[in-house]
C-alpha cells in the first residue's frame, strides 16, 4: 500500500478578539480542541480546527463572481450564521439551517468539544450563541450582506436571536472525522416569518454515493478561486456573506467497496462509516482527489470508481465558517459540512496545505442517519415542563426515601 499524508480541518472559524468589523476578522483556527493526530498503516495524518469557487468568491464590489451569491428568493432565507461567544472574549463563527420544527441544525463541533469531554457536551466557556437571519428585501444590505454585528451593532435587514437550548448527538466524540458531528439548536424567540424552512432529504437504498447537492454558508471566501483557497483577512474577499454552489458525494468511508480499509487508516473511537466525502474538482484528472486516493486505498480494481472531473463552472469546495451549513438536494437539507481533507499535492492537492483549493476533500455528515435525534429534540416550552416534572419527582422521592436524588439532563 502506497504511504501518503493528508491533514483535517473541521471548518469553522474563529474570531480571536472581541471586535467584529469585516476589516479585521482573523479566522485562525477552530473551536480550540479539534486538533489529532495519529497514523495506521503506513498513513500518517494530522487533523486540526480550521464556499470556495472555481473563480471569485469575494464580494461583489471586489469582483466576485455573482454566480455563488446566495438570494432569499432562490430559497436561502432560512440559512443563519451562527457566532459562539466565549468567556474569553473571542468569538467561533459557524453557518446553520433552519428546520421545520423552528430549531437550528448545525455541526456539533461548532458549539461542543464532544459529549465526553464538557459538561452536557457544550463547550467549555461558551457564553451565548446568536443565530443571525438575513431579510433580502431591505435594500440597504443588498444582495451582499455581512450578517455579523460590527462594533455590537446589530446591522440593517440581519434578525439576530439568541439560542436557550443546546442540544448535542450523545454519540459526538469530539473528534474531526465523526459521523455524528451534528446538533440541534434551539431559538429563544420564533424565527422570522419570512425565513424558510427546511424539511430532511431521505435518499433511496445506496444512500448519498453520487448525489449531486448544492451548499451554501457564511464561511470564509477567496478572491482568486480554487487556484488559491480561502483568502487571509484584510484581502476584500469578505467574510461573513452567503455563498453557494455545487457538489457531489462520491462516497462515504463505509461504502462496501473499500471493504473496512479506513478504520485501519483513521483509528480514533468516532464512527465515521456515513462520514460521506466530496473533491473540489477543476475538470482535470491530477486534481480529482476522490479518484486518486481511493484507487491508493484500494487499488484500480475497478478503473473510473470515483474518477469524475467535477460538475462544472459552479463547483465549489466549503471552508472555514461553513461549519453546519445545509447542503439541499431538492431543497430539503442532505447533509451539515462537518470538515475539510487533504492528503497533499502528491495526491492532487492543488497548493501545499490545507486551504480549500482544488484537490482537496470536504467531509459531510448526512441528515437522514440522524432523522431520529434531529426530531426528538424537545420544544423549549417541553424542556420547561420537562424540568418541573423532574422538581416535582425529586420533591417526592425526597418526601419518601429522606435522601435526595439528582437528575441530569442534556440542557443549556
Amino acid at each position: 500500500m502506497r504511504k501518503f499524508f493528508y491533514v483535517l480541518l473541521a471548518t469553522g472559524a474563529f474570531i480571536p478578539s472581541s471586535t467584529m468589523a469585516a476589516t479585521v476578522l482573523n479566522f485562525t483556527s477552530g473551536n480550540g480542541t479539534n486538533v489529532a493526530s495519529g497514523s495506521g498503516q503506513g498513513m500518517s495524518w494530522q487533523a486540526r480546527s480550521l464556499i470556495v469557487g472555481q473563480t471569485s468568491t469575494s464580494m461583489i464590489p471586489s469582483g466576485g463572481d455573482p454566480r455563488y451569491l446566495a438570494f432569499n428568493k432562490a430559497g436561502y432565507s432560512g440559512v443563519v450564521g451562527l457566532l459562539m461567544r466565549y468567556d474569553s472574549g473571542a468569538g467561533f463563527v459557524c453557518s446553520g439551517s433552519l428546520l421545520s420544527s423552528g430549531r437550528i441544525v448545525t455541526a456539533a463541533h461548532c458549539v461542543s468539544g464532544g459529549i465526553a469531554n464538557d459538561i452536557d457536551g457544550r463547550a467549555a466557556g461558551l457564553v451565548n450563541t446568536t443565530a443571525f437571519f438575513y431579510d433580502a428585501e431591505d435594500a440597504l444590505q443588498g444582495d451582499d450582506p455581512f450578517v455579523y454585528p460590527t462594533g455590537g451593532a446589530t446591522l440593517s435587514g440581519i434578525t439576530a436571536i439568541d439560542i436557550s437550548n443546546y442540544s448535542v448527538n450523545p454519540g459526538y466524540t469530539g473528534e474531526v472525522i465523526d459521523q455524528n458531528d451534528i446538533a440541534v439548536l434551539s431559538l429563544s424567540e420564533a424565527a422570522p416569518s419570512w425565513a424558510q424552512r427546511y424539511d430532511l432529504y431521505t435518499p433511496g437504498a445506496g444512500g448519498l454515493t453520487g448525489e449531486q447537492f448544492n451548499v451554501t454558508g457564511y464561511g470564509t471566501r477567496s478572491v482568486i478561486g480554487g487556484a488559491e483557497g480561502t483568502t487571509g483577512p484584510g484581502a476584500g474577499a469578505g467574510v461573513g456573506r452567503l455563498r453557494q454552489g455545487e457538489n457531489v458525494y462520491d462516497y462515504r468511508f463505509g461504502d462496501q467497496v473499500f471493504g473496512g480499509v479506513w478504520n485501519a487508516v483513521l483509528g480514533g473511537t468516532a464512527k465515521y462509516d456515513y462520514s460521506y466525502i466530496s473533491d473540489f474538482d477543476n475538470g482535470l484528472a491530477a486534481q480529482s482527489m476522490s479518484c486518486r486516493v481511493s484507487q491508493a486505498v484500494i487499488g484500480a480494481a475497478t478503473p473510473g470508481d470515483f474518477c469524475t472531473n467535477g460538475v462544472g463552472d459552479l463547483e465549489v469546495s466549503i471552508a472555514g465558517g461553513d461549519s453546519g451549513s445545509p447542503a439541499f438536494i431538492d431543497g430539503k437539507i442532505a447533509s451539515v459540512s462537518s470538515y475539510g481533507l487533504s492528503f497533499g499535492s502528491n495526491f492532487g492537492d492543488f497548493k501545499p496545505g490545507l486551504q480549500s483549493s482544488w484537490g482537496e476533500l470536504n467531509g459531510f455528515v448526512p441528515t437522514y442517519i440522524h432523522a431520529s435525534f434531529i426530531a426528538g429534540v424537545p420544544e423549549p416550552s417541553t424542556w420547561a415542563m420537562m424540568l418541573l416534572g423532574f422538581g416535582f419527582i425529586g420533591g417526592s422521592m425526597r418526601r419518601r426515601t429522606g435522601t435526595a436524588s439528582r437528575v441530569r439532563l442534556t440542557y443549556a
